[in-house]
């Protein structure tokens, strides 16, 4: 019996254009025969989701952007102040970083324990390359030289900023010297990643 629901990858695929390709092929992410990647994501996935991202960052949210000349190469992890439950503010930092960001790099989130069980929404988290929010999953990909270079993490669990701070320290993401990059979101729009760094040697 044929779906009821249309192909909504097909229609997104429509709307790829070679903006979008050439900058998720800087990226350069390494794939399997199967297209994804060792953490489960997918190149293609995370470009048709990028037309939506690209839309809401450009055309509703209008983000205006500084800083990102100040990402340093190598691996890093961007810290905000996000506080809530809907990560609107590190959708839009992420999208500044593969919009934007030369050379354009892809944002890896570790979100919370929750969503990793909700069914549909952990497949789709796994096809943009998310990954659950433990220390164990911060180390092991800080720690990959190949996806480091390339990728980055962000901290989305809703906690406060004090509590955060100590799971990095308890962590020992810091033991693996990588940078820590402060961002905002102010007044509507939003600073970059890097527009307040506290940065570590690579």
């Amino acid at each position: 019996m044929p779906s009821l629901l249309p192909d909504f990858s097909a229609f997104l695929e429509r709307f790829v254009d070679d903006e979008l390709r050439r900058r998720v092929d800087r990226i350069g992410l390494a794939v399997n025969e199967f297209g994804y990647d060792r953490w489960g994501g997918s190149p293609a996935s995370a470009m048709r989701m990028l037309v939506v991202v690209r839309w809401l960052y450009r055309n509703y949210f209008r983000v205006e952007t500084s800083g990102l000349e100040h990402l340093p190469p190598g691996r890093m992890m961007v810290v905000g102040n996000h506080s809530a439950q809907l990560a609107y503010d590190g959708m839009l930092v992420a999208a500044a970083v593969a919009l934007e960001a030369e050379p354009p790099r892809m944002l890896r989130a570790m979100v919370e324990y929750f969503f990793a069980n909700v069914p549909l929404v952990s497949t789709l988290m796994n096809r943009l390359g998310q990954l659950t929010g433990t220390p164990e999953n911060a180390e092991r990909l800080l720690a990959e030289e190949d996806a480091a270079s390339r990728c980055s993490a962000f901290s989305g669990v809703p906690v406060s900023w004090p509590k955060r701070v100590m799971r990095m320290l308890t962590s020992g993401t810091l033991a693996k010297k990588c940078s820590i990059m402060a961002r905002s979101i102010r007044g509507g729009s939003a600073s970059s990643a890097a527009a307040a760094a506290t940065s570590m040697p690579s």
